[in-house]
């Protein structure tokens, strides 16, 4: 039996590719155990607002120059979790479903949470719920994997007989196919094709975090995926 997997950092509020390749995996493997790029998506993403697209940036602890993305803990500042809400509120209050969608996220934001990454979870599991995602979770860590690079994804996958690596066509800069076809890993590579959906404002935006969509359209989410 075929066995497709996608092994992938536990973003902040991740883009709608993100949740299309946990879709259509057999298995997602939450990446937690790599190191955390403090200017990457670990930690950020974007929401349209009347002025174009915005940053909303969590803030976290800088406890040393190296942090392992399941090690960084947030800010005890509750400051910048009000500014989300607030920019939030002001950008998205004319939204079709705006009360049903803020409420399930100030709940999470209203959760005594300390590390980055199960915050970050939260949220995956609120775009898992509205897009009706089911694929099975594991977490790297777990399986006590010291090799960098492709070699690490390569050595993960074999642990699951995997047979097919889902993964975003980004990867292609980095990625040794070579090594994975020589392992007789099949890539699926991913070019994610928005379905333009009603924004608020002018235009659409594309590469957005998903919470713009949700407010947009709630559960119906799941047919723009």
């Amino acid at each position: 039996m075929k066995k497709k997997i996608v092994i992938h950092q536990p973003d902040f509020v991740p883009y709608l590719g993100f949740f299309y390749k946990v879709k259509i995996s057999d298995l997602f493997i939450i990446l937690d155990d790599v190191q955390f790029i403090r200017r990457g998506w670990h930690h950020r993403d974007k929401i349209k607002t009347k002025n174009g697209a915005k940053w909303l940036s969590c803030s976290t602890v800088k406890d040393q120059r190296e942090q392992l993305i399941n090690k960084v803990r947030l800010s005890n500042d509750n400051d910048w979790k009000k500014r989300h809400l607030d920019l939030l509120s002001q950008n998205y209050s004319k939204s079709a479903y705006y009360e049903t969608v803020f409420e399930d996220i100030k709940s999470i934001y209203d959760k005594d949470i300390d590390l980055l990454m199960d915050f970050n979870i939260e949220f995956l599991k609120l775009g898992f719920d509205y897009f009706n995602i089911n694929t099975p979770i594991k977490f790297s860590s777990s399986y006590d994997i010291q090799s960098k690079s492709t070699q690490r994804i390569l050595s993960i996958l074999k642990k699951e007989n995997a047979s097919t690596y889902i993964t975003g066509v980004g990867s292609k800069g980095y990625l040794d196919t070579k090594l994975m076809s020589s392992e007789d890993i099949e890539i699926e590579w991913i070019d994610y094709q928005y379905k333009q959906y009603k924004q608020l404002f002018n235009g659409f935006e594309r590469n957005l975090s998903f919470l713009d969509l949700l407010f947009n359209h709630g559960k119906n989410s799941l047919n723009f995926l």
